[in-house]
């Protein structure tokens, strides 16, 4: 099995996070997926993705934010780096699930409602 293999099985892995049948195909952690299968399928154009994920959350405190820019700039430097369509394709597919999977926190970010990070906020159960 070769890289295609992998894609195609990691594009069903982001697919059955993203609408998990056993939570009725609501909740689910695509991006976190998707993180890890561009990580593993290709890591220099996630180093450079997250990079930039994480510049833009240190300085809006948006995650949302930052989860959309991973998926955007490593899709970028895959389509730069691998300008051949399988995984071109592959990576843009990822991209498009996961901003129709975020389109709620993108309709927040735009209205100015979307939650900022908080390192120091403290969980809702402890006193």
């Amino acid at each position: 099995a070769g890289r295609d293999d992998a894609m195609l099985a990691a594009l069903a892995a982001v697919i059955g996070h993203n609408w998990p049948v056993f939570y009725r195909f609501k909740g689910g952690k695509g991006i976190a997926c998707s993180l890890a299968v561009f990580a593993l399928l290709f890591p220099v154009e996630t180093i450079i993705g997250g990079a930039v994920a994480l510049a833009a959350i240190g300085i809006t405190r948006y995650v949302s934010l930052g989860s959309l820019l991973l998926l955007c700039v490593t899709t970028l430097a895959i389509l730069f780096r691998h300008p051949f369509w399988p995984a071109g394709c592959w990576a843009l597919i990822l991209t498009v699930l996961g901003i129709a999977r975020h389109h709620a926190n993108i309709q927040r970010l735009l209205a100015g409602k979307e939650n900022k990070f908080n390192p120091k906020a403290r969980p809702l159960d402890s006193k």
